[in-house]
């Protein structure tokens, strides 16, 4: 059940490459690349942050896939890829103390570039950067890690739950009330109008200018506050799985009665939404965030146990394997989707002009090239180009980045 990839020879000095990896954990990486960029492409194409859609976008196929992605994907590739950043801290953290390292030192540093990087993208490329927020709360996260699995999943409940405890406590509107943005449909539809003016047709400068306000709003934008409480309850979730080894040790039993279970939370709460109409408790909105949270992270879990299983059999490791390749390379990976994303809308026209059908024809291009040219590149070399900085910067030592032949 333990499916490694053994395409890449071994290399013990300093920085390691993949040799070692397991094949569900990359194949998972390029499933939540894909299931992110299949969510965020509106917000690459639209100025969805303010609440701004397209005129194009009402056709009744642009409905049915709007439909189709906030039931599949919406809420459920996001803590995917943080449980999976989660579970690669821990075992990251106990390669090095293994090693002897000075773990705290390199996680510190490994987070500190990673901070610079997000940064840089989200000034530069697109605000809807996640790699600054998972480098911020991964320092914080610095303090759970040492400690123990029953303490890791205790502090996950707490951090997953958050955002019910912090319901209707006045701070929803509050934070952006305090920052100067607007809360009113009329103001935000002035963001959403210089929105549209600086990234259809605005030059760099006025861009950039725009990309700071946006991440501005979403420092302050309630449901991103309250998606760092999320972030950080699948980090300690993933650093949980791999404390235990549930992938590297794992076994079909076990997978496959995750599968059972969360088939049926997820079947439990769609149909208490249901009944939410008709049942008075079941509407309350603690209740009600209660049931989406169990919802999207039983989808989640149903999507990673899937996968795991169907790598038993060797039709789907071929099938899936490619997925694997950008999985490797999640950081590049992750930053070329804002650049083609960007390059596609911002200054052509066509940003806030095409619908949510036309928007799932760019993504599927994108992944689909990014997994080809992935799998190209890591025939020749050992890591994606970003990840190979990375390295370099986190050790301070640069690694080899070419094969050897065979």
């Amino acid at each position: 059940m333990i499916h490694r990839s053994t395409t890449i020879p071994t290399s013990h000095d300093g920085p390691r490459d993949s040799s070692d990896r397991v094949l569900s954990l990359d194949v998972l990486r390029g499933l939540a690349l894909f299931g992110i960029l299949l969510v965020n492409m509106k917000h690459f194409a639209t100025p969805a942050l303010y609440g701004g859609g397209t005129s194009a976008g009402t056709m009744p196929l642009d409905r049915v896939v709007d439909g189709l992605i906030f039931v599949f994907a919406q809420g459920k590739f996001f803590p995917l890829f943080s449980f999976l950043f989660g579970l690669g801290l821990a075992l990251q953290l106990m390669r090095w103390q293994a090693k002897g390292l000075p773990s705290t030192h390199l996680f510190i540093r490994r987070l500190g570039v990673l901070l610079v990087i997000g940064l840089a993208h989200a000034t530069l490329v697109w605000a809807g950067d996640i790699l600054a927020k998972y480098a911020a709360l991964g320092l914080l996260f610095l303090v759970l890690l040492p400690h123990g699995p029953r303490v890791l999943l205790a502090a996950s409940g707490v951090f997953l739950l958050m955002p019910v405890f912090l319901s209707r406590t006045g701070l929803e509107g509050g934070l952006a009330t305090w920052a100067g943005f607007p809360t009113t449909a009329e103001g935000l539809q002035t963001l959403v109008d210089q929105s549209i003016a600086a990234y259809g047709s605005g030059t760099f400068v006025e861009m950039t200018r725009q990309r700071l306000v946006d991440v501005t709003y979403r420092l302050v934008k309630w449901s991103y506050v309250t998606g760092l409480f999320t972030i950080l309850g699948m980090f300690c979730l993933g650093a949980y799985a791999g404390r235990v080894g549930f992938f590297q040790n794992a076994d079909s039993a076990r997978f496959r009665k995750v599968l059972g279970w969360s088939f049926g939370i997820f079947a439990a709460s769609l149909g208490a939404f249901a009944l939410s109409r008709w049942v008075p408790v079941l509407g309350l909105p603690p209740v009600l965030s209660i049931l989406n949270l169990a919802g999207n992270l039983a989808l989640t879990a149903i999507y990673v146990s899937s996968v795991v299983l169907l790598l038993d059999r060797k039709y789907a490791q071929r099938l899936l394997s490619p997925f694997a390749s950008a999985g490797r390379m999640a950081l590049t990976n992750y930053l070329l989707q804002s650049m083609l994303a960007t390059a596609v809308f911002y200054g052509t026209g066509l940003y806030a002009t095409l619908g949510s059908t036309a928007c799932l024809g760019i993504t599927v291009a994108i992944f689909v090239v990014q997994v080809l040219v992935s799998g190209i590149w890591l025939r020749y070399f050992r890591f994606g180009p970003f990840e190979y900085l990375w390295r370099w910067a986190t050790y301070g030592k640069r690694p080899e980045l070419r094969r050897r032949p065979s």
